[in-house]
């Protein structure tokens, strides 16, 4: 059995490599498996992914603690994380550096993934995404063929996109449910930036309260604003429901009668999904099961109260 481990940041596309190396893998005749390993979900905090290859079925679904093969997409990572712990003895390293890196054992490759991935502007939110330039250089060093690496990254582009449409779909078609309920009426959508180029495109949200003219979120009030937000998170929740919430002051900007649209929708949600609300509504306080208060008996010396609600 072949194993890999793969050290990336957020954001860098160290996730779907794992994944492109597999399926090339699997289009070379081999069984092959992919798995990732979040730390901190932030971008810029270290992932590590794994990837196993072998001839026969692979039982094993876990962690890579003696790989074969390192692939470090952030030379940086490796001041703060041992990428070489368990290396096997003769292993391979493959680096995304432009020059060689101090401390490289084994068989090292440094290869200018970064630099390759801007010339060829394989790029996302300002940040060059690796997983394409890093499986070319797999397929020079022989872990996977050219063809194979190709037409992974053919499929998993074209799934990419299929997916990106079915959802972006499915959240516009609940935004202007919600939103119609948190407005009592008007019209929403969603709108796509660039159609025609679903890796550069943004979202534009337009939005038509209701009594006024179809317009950009821009132009609306604070309140609205606020209203048009909370409408698109819940249509998100509503396609990717999530066991916990926290909102922090959303009803601020609201007037009463809007207080309680965003109330009842709470608890409407509140059914699958926990939310921690921090507010000084009284009428969202209403809503709660549950109310937690911070107070202040003595002077320099604070408490946490709390009180249960019940329908009686």
């Amino acid at each position: 059995m072949y194993e890999v481990r793969i050290h990336s940041r957020g954001g860098q596309g160290g996730v779907t490599a794992a994944k492109l190396l597999a399926l090339a893998a699997f289009r070379d005749g081999k069984h092959a498996t992919a798995c990732p390993f979040y730390g901190a979900e932030r971008r810029g905090a270290p992932v590590v992914s794994f990837v196993r290859i072998d001839d026969e079925p692979i039982k094993v679904y876990s962690q890579i603690h003696e790989p074969d093969l390192v692939i470090v997409l952030d030379a940086s990572i490796m001041d703060v994380v041992d990428v070489l712990e368990g290396l096997k003895e003769g292993g391979t390293v493959l680096l995304n550096s432009a020059h060689p890196v101090d401390g490289c054992r084994g068989t090292c490759y440094h290869v200018d993934l970064t630099g390759i991935a801007l010339a060829q502007n394989l790029v996302v939110a300002g940040s060059p995404i690796l997983n394409t330039p890093v499986l070319g250089a797999l397929a020079k060093v022989g872990v996977i063929t050219l063809p194979s690496a190709l037409q992974a990254i053919r499929e998993i582009d074209e799934s990419t996109r299929d997916l990106f449409m079915d959802t972006f779909w499915q959240v516009s078609r609940h935004f202007e449910e919600m939103f119609t309920t948190l407005f009592g009426g008007g019209l929403a959508r969603l709108e796509l930036t660039k159609p025609d180029d679903l890796l550069e495109t943004g979202i534009e949200v337009i939005v038509q309260p209701p009594g006024k003219k179809l317009q950009n979120m821009d132009l609306l009030s604070g309140g609205e604003k606020a209203l048009t937000a909370q409408a698109l998170l819940f249509a998100l929740m509503r396609v990717k429901p999530s066991p916990f919430c926290v909102m922090d002051e959303v009803d601020a900007p609201l007037d009463d009668a809007n207080v309680g649209r965003f109330a009842a929708l709470v608890k409407q949600f509140a059914e699958d999904s926990q939310f921690i609300v921090i507010t000084h509504n009284r009428a969202t306080m209403e809503a709660a099961d549950v109310l937690y208060g911070v107070t202040m008996s003595e002077p320099g010396i604070s408490s946490i109260v709390s009180a249960e609600l019940t329908d009686d």
